[in-house]
């Protein structure tokens, strides 16, 4: 830290003398929630490539860009300071003075269907810990399926059910279906050694689960490349919600490497997923039951179009370069970007929804 402390006070220092060229960008939000390097690898993308931010987002920023970026690309403007950059992007860009080229505003209302209509729609992507494994994902998606459903990550029966808002079924709902129905057919595997130990043939579905409920990938058997390595090994993984939003890293890293998610929040992406185009979906525990039926059932040349879409939609819709696509163009007319910030998204979502169940009971 000592390192980066005094980095920052350079950086500051040479502007103060005029020798920081001036930015393209201006992003006011980049301490505003996890996942700023997403957002400014998209704009460096639409040729936004030399970033200013806020001194207080300075440390954030270089774990968001990397040493070499906010080295050579990136600005600091101090409290009070002016913003240099000619477009804006932040929560609310009209408290930048002066003339801009164009205004984006960031919403973190991403389960509003009113918002993702009019606005540019940003994915939800890969944990930042596994961003630098980004570059294997296509070598860890494998060609070959030994483990027919898999699932990596937490089963914590308090944490996943009470904080849970939405009106699907938790994580905890469908693990209880899964194990009350399945139970003679699951490995519980306690790390990557045991894997090589499953019998597919009678267990096809296999579980490397932990109770510990921290938000941190510390706490896995399977980290990094043995995790991404596992899923992409499974024709289907179990994609149950997160912790306080049906959306979770999880999906979007099975996804990433090819598996084909057994969910039933689909219609909440981007866009929507298919069952039987690139999903299985369900509603019901019943239909859980049967979806799972159905990917234990199902023959290779279906498993391997469904995980061709999978690939598909990948490419069309989570992807840095798909979203940069999208939002390029839109620049020039001051728009919205729809951000999935976790905990305040899902909290606004969890008030709007109590706001319409209130207001019908009245």
């Amino acid at each position: 830290m000592r390192v980066v402390r005094l980095v920052i006070r350079a950086k500051l220092a040479a502007q103060t003398l005029g020798l920081a060229p001036r930015a393209d960008v201006y992003v006011g939000c980049a301490g505003g929630w996890r996942y700023p390097g997403y957002l400014l690898r998209a704009l460096g993308l639409c040729g936004l490539r030399r970033v200013e931010v806020r001194e207080e987002d300075a440390v954030l920023t270089w774990a968001a860009v990397g040493y070499r970026s906010f080295l050579l690309r990136t600005r600091l403007v101090r409290a009070g300071g002016r913003v240099t950059a000619p477009v804006v992007v932040d929560r609310d860009p009209s408290t930048v003075p002066g003339a801009r080229r164009a205004r984006v505003t960031v919403s973190v209302d991403w389960f509003s269907g009113d918002a993702r209509a009019s606005g540019v729609v940003m994915p939800y992507f890969v944990h930042p810990a596994l961003r630098d494994l980004e570059r294997e994902l296509p070598r860890l998606a494998s060609s070959t399926s030994p483990f027919r459903v898999g699932f990596a990550g937490t089963i914590n029966d308090e944490a996943y059910r009470e904080a849970f808002v939405f009106p699907t079924l938790t994580r905890s709902d469908v693990f209880d279906e899964v194990l009350d129905r399945f139970r003679e057919r699951i490995a519980f595997v306690p790390g990557a050694a045991g894997l090589g130990a499953v019998d597919v043939a009678s267990t096809p579905i296999v579980l490397v689960a932990v109770r510990d409920p921290a938000d941190t990938t510390s706490k896995h058997v399977l980290a990094g490349r043995e995790y991404l390595s596992f899923l992409g090994r499974c024709a289907f993984f179990l994609a149950p919600p997160g912790y306080r939003m049906p959306l979770c890293h999880n999906l979007v890293e099975g996804m990433s490497v090819g598996a084909v998610p057994i969910l039933d929040y689909g219609e909440l992406l981007p866009e929507p997923l298919v069952d039987g185009v690139d999903c299985l979906a369900f509603s019901t525990r019943a239909e859980l039951a049967t979806a799972v039926e159905r990917a234990l059932a199902m023959d290779d040349e279906e498993i391997a179009r469904l995980r061709e879409g999978v690939r598909r939609y990948c490419a069309e819709h989570l992807s840095v370069e798909s979203f940069a696509r999208r939002l390029c163009p839109e620049l020039e007319r001051d728009p919205t970007v729809v951000v999935n910030a976790e905990r305040e998204t899902s909290a606004l979502a969890a008030e709007r929804r109590k706001g319409s169940i209130d207001g019908a009971a009245s």
